[in-house]
């Protein structure tokens, strides 16, 4: 388990997504319908996916910045962000 106490970088982010050749990260299930909301990393930047429609009225994946994805964790806690943060490095497949 990886400590992170301080902030996540977009140069952390875009290390461990090459390093633990993250392809597709799962944030949580729908409120609603509880259908994982996916991020992918498949090129130079990330997309959001909400994987279905009952807040967004878009179903195609959705270009997002490395900065919002450091956002994610930087709002959180230390505690929930260590826990957020080991459970992307775990996404991936290496």
């Amino acid at each position: 388990m990886e400590n992170v106490t301080e902030n996540i970088t977009v140069e952390q982010i875009k290390d461990a997504v090459k390093e633990h050749d993250i392809r597709v990260w799962k944030l949580r299930g729908c409120s609603i319908c509880l259908i994982p909301l996916t991020y992918s990393f498949n090129g130079d930047d990330p997309t959001y996916d909400s994987n279905c429609d009952c807040v967004s009225y878009s179903t195609e994946p959705e270009p997002r910045s490395w900065e919002s994805i450091a956002e994610i964790f930087n709002m959180q806690t230390p505690a929930i962000r260590m826990y957020m943060w080991n459970e992307f490095l775990a996404a991936g497949s290496k």
